[in-house]
């Protein structure tokens, strides 16, 4: 017989985990109870015993919460004072592509000293212990004695009322009531659960006693009813807390010492973000809205809105209507948004956004950025070294004290630099740019249309600065009346020095190209006088012709020098 060789190839197969339902024991119906995932997965087990199981996810809890703790723990919890069994599903994993499912259970269970309210509207009154009350069902009116006690209001709308001792107020969920609660004397807190809550308050004020409010785990709301609410968390630490929502109507809400959200929702509405970095939202209505201490932002929403950013650095926007900011101290952000608002930057370094609409901005004493946006607006930069834009429209920039900056863009824009030395550019319109009494520089480009200029410096040391693309034998000189015009030939482009042959103060020192040639006010006349014999290039002529050029190019050339 032949030999025979057989070769055997024997691949490994990965058995799955098997995940086994677990009974966790009893938990309390108002509690948090702490489960430790090694000891959940104890009875869970592989065939392959090189792998390490691990839990990969919780979910499909019932009559409870469930949720990882990420340092190697799940919590649960129930529906507050749920008596009966909270379950939830789990998953995992061997780490080679394996998967198993089980359930786990805890028996939910009052303790022995509770004290239970019905589906009535109940009156309940707690004893020197410490007690447990649960209102249950019902509009009830819950009383605490002395002791450190636990109060549940339940469905409803309740008043809980702490008195000694350090008291515990819980809620959770969402279908919660409208309910009260006073602290009393104490520490005492207000606890949500481990899920998403919502807490529905008409009236909390500051001296109502409660200390801590901690939402929990989950997203947590603070919200108010359909009527007008007044809440105040100054006295109020806010812990875990997403955004307090004022709802519907007028209401006024402060803020705590931390960082709040709040939404005034629809309505006419005061919101104070007192202490922290608060973020505060008007929406609908004619909202009042201030920031306090902190680096905040107010967020006016439609209609008609008065913001006001208090101490910090702080971001205002107006949003649509006729709005009304004010930064405040610190160095504030301000943006008008749409209609027409009124902008005052205040204390710090500002800067200030008009948008749409026809504005005023008004700098405050430091240096500031002012910007108009569209419409025709009126910017003041008050005190500081300040940058002035106007933006599209006919507007109105005034520089004030300081060395400033003011640009005019398009339109036909008053610029008025006042005090310090400032620089003017009308840019594309037909501009008015009036100098201060200090050194003014007055720019001019090509497509700026015709401005008119007046200066009022008694120092001699003004200039006007044209921009790129203006040559000095593209320039005409000529007197009309008591102002010089000096236009770029060809264009509708030229500059109007009011009044320069009435008074010293009014002449600018000297013009200058942007190839570095500088033309000094006591050699114009010779340009003028050289010029007046000749009538101006039409429009369309760029360049001199050449019958002009033979007899003004020497007279140019002998004005003009490098500076």
């Amino acid at each position: 017989a032949l030999p025979i060789s057989l070769t055997l190839s024997i691949a490994g197969r990965n058995d799955g985990p098997v995940a086994v339902a677990d009974h966790l024991g009893t938990m309390s119906a108002y509690e948090v109870q702490r489960i430790e995932i090694i000891d959940l997965l104890a009875n869970d087990s592989d065939a392959d015993r090189s792998d390490i199981l691990s839990l990969t996810s919780i979910g499909n809890v019932v009559n409870g919460w469930a949720v990882l703790s990420g340092d190697g723990g799940i919590l649960v919890q129930s529906y507050l004072g749920y008596v009966g069994t909270v379950s939830f599903d789990y998953t995992i994993s061997d780490g080679n592509g394996g998967f198993a499912s089980a359930t786990a259970q805890l028996n939910s269970a009052a303790p022995q000293n509770t004290i239970f309210g019905s589906a009535n509207n109940d009156r309940i009154s707690g004893t020197r212990a410490n007690d447990l009350i649960d209102g249950r069902g019902g509009n009830d009116l819950i009383r605490a004695s002395s002791g450190n006690d636990t109060l549940v209001g339940g469905m409803g709308n309740d008043e809980l009322r702490g008195d000694d001792g350090h008291d515990l107020f819980l809620f959770g969920g969402t279908t919660n009531g409208i309910d009260s609660f006073y602290g009393g004397r104490g520490y005492d807190r207000l606890l949500g659960t481990i899920g998403d809550d919502t807490l529905m308050l008409h009236d909390y004020s500051a001296d109502d006693g409660i200390e801590v409010i901690d939402g929990g785990l989950g997203t947590n709301l603070v919200l108010g009813t359909s009527g007008e609410d007044e809440l105040d968390f100054r006295s109020t630490v806010l812990n875990r807390i997403t955004f307090i929502d004022g709802g519907q109507d007028d209401d006024e809400i402060t803020g705590s010492r931390l960082s709040d959200r709040i939404l005034g929702g629809a309505g006419d509405d005061d919101l104070d973000g007192y202490d922290g970095n608060d973020a505060l939202y008007g929406d609908a209505g004619r909202d009042d809205i201030y920031g306090g201490a902190g680096d905040d932002i107010l967020d006016g929403g439609a209609d008609r809105d008065d913001l006001e950013g208090g101490s910090g650095n702080d971001t205002l926007l107006g949003g649509a209507g006729d709005d009304r900011l004010d930064g405040d101290h610190g160095n504030d952000l301000l943006d008008g948004g749409e209609g027409n608002d009124y902008l005052n930057g205040d204390g710090g370094r500002d800067i200030l956004f008009g948008g749409a609409g026809n504005d005023n901005l008004a700098g405050g004493e430091e240096d500031d950025l002012l910007d108009g946006g569209s419409g025709n607006d009126g910017l003041n930069g008050c005190g500081g070294s300040d940058t002035l834009r106007g933006g599209d429209g006919d507007d109105r920039l005034t520089g004030n004290r300081g060395n400033d900056t003011l640009e005019g863009g398009n339109g036909n824009d008053v610029l008025n630099g006042a005090g310090g030395k400032d620089v003017l550019a009308g840019g594309q319109g037909n501009d008015y740019l009036i100098g201060g009494s200090d050194t003014n520089t007055y720019l001019f480009d090509r497509g700026d249309g015709s401005d008119t200029v007046r200066n009022n410096d008694h120092r001699g040391d003004d200039k006007l600065v044209l921009g790129g693309g203006i040559d000095t034998n593209q320039l005409w000189f000529a007197r009309n009346s008591s102002d010089l015009v000096v236009s770029v030939i060809g264009t509708g482009d030229k500059v109007v020095i009011d009044d320069w042959y009435h008074g010293r103060e009014h002449r600018i020192a000297s013009i200058e190209t942007s190839d570095g040639q500088v033309l000094l006010d006591t050699q114009v006349d010779n340009l003028v006088s050289a010029m007046a014999a000749f009538a101006p290039p039409g429009m369309g002529q760029t360049t001199l012709p050449q019958n002009y050029q033979d007899q003004l190019a020497p007279v140019i050339a002998a004005n003009w020098h490098v500076g």
